[in-house]
């Protein structure tokens, strides 16, 4: 038993047919007893109006607050407001997503749903940057989104996950006063199942578990490897960290090979039996063992039994 997690976009706006492709993966994995997990970094709908899938894909910078469009006074109310021409392409962006989701839901796969992660830091376009201290036009895109996949879209099969960045107490000192704390955007209980932060530290220290626990939904971890510079990063790239390769344009593995990268970790030695509670980088597959690339070691967890998908709630309609 382990996590398949993918992305549905960081990278570049997929086409219903290629999201459909990734979803036979998770489809399969699942039926096999195992756990799926979606990440959706969704490119800036200031960037690219969707109308043209294939011939404008768009790429990874278009998630990142140094995207163009920050120069323009871009505002994050604009996303869900209908009568903008940013509102109009971020609609057409869900109805792509929920498409995708409700297959997985037709086929009775339940979803950890990661969306927007890291939002407490200033890298995404989703950030605190463009916003400053005030996170409701965050949370506001959050519910929104929540209503429409839950009441719109009737995906009773996603178990929402919010995934705040490490702060205070961070390995790198100046990283941290400009990340804010863990709950800076939390959207409320009602709009979350699951808090799963990220960490990249040499030590496998999490700096804010506390602050995870100080909220009332079920707690892991989303991302947990290396520190980017650190002892293990060779490149300074994150995709030589303790982690399965990232599916970033300047990774190691060409964006033809992206389904060959499922069974990776099980090419390495690491077979799908051995898990934990924690899942991999959200462009990664995790078969929940801690794989270190540097030395290519698969390390058994031997701590508690992890959690099947039997056991996971089957959504809140009814």
């Amino acid at each position: 038993m382990g996590i398949v997690s993918v992305d549905y976009e960081h990278d570049r706006v997929y086409t219903p047919e290629q999201l459909a492709t990734a979803n036979q993966y998770l489809i399969a994995h699942a039926r096999r007893g195992g756990l799926v997990t979606v990440t959706w970094s969704p490119l800036g709908p200031w960037m690219n109006d969707e109308l043209d899938l294939e011939g404008n894909p768009g790429d990874w910078t278009d998630t990142r607050t140094n995207a163009a469009f920050l120069s323009g006074g871009a505002d994050l109310r604009d996303v869900i407001d209908p009568t903008t021409e940013v509102g109009k392409v971020w609609r057409r962006k869900l109805e792509r997503i929920a498409d995708a989701l409700a297959e997985l839901r037709a086929a009775g796969v339940v979803v950890l749903w990661r969306p927007m992660q890291e939002m407490n830091g200033y890298w995404f376009w989703w950030g605190h940057l463009l916003k400053g201290d005030d996170s409701t036009a965050y949370q506001d895109i959050w519910r929104d989104m929540f209503r429409f996949f839950t009441y719109e879209r009737r995906l009773d099969n996603l178990l929402w996950v919010y995934s705040p960045a490490q702060n205070r107490d961070s390995a790198d000192g100046e990283q941290a006063a400009w990340v804010k704390d863990s709950d800076w955007a939390y959207p409320g209980t009602r709009y979350v199942d699951v808090v799963a932060g990220t960490a990249y530290r040499d030590d496998l220290h999490i700096p804010n578990y506390g602050d995870y626990l100080a909220l009332p939904e079920v707690v892991a971890m989303a991302e947990f490897s290396a520190a980017l510079m650190g002892e293990h990063d060779r490149d300074g790239d994150l995709d030589t960290t303790g982690r399965s390769p990232s599916f970033h344009p300047h990774s190691h593995f060409p964006p033809e090979l992206l389904h060959d990268r499922l069974r990776l970790p099980e090419a390495l030695g690491c077979p799908r039996d051995r898990g934990n509670l924690t899942w991999s980088k959200v462009e990664s597959v995790a078969w929940g063992s801690k794989w270190r690339r540097w030395n290519n070691r698969c390390q058994p967890w031997s701590g508690a039994a992890p959690a099947r998908r039997a056991s996971l709630p089957s959504g809140r309609i009814t």
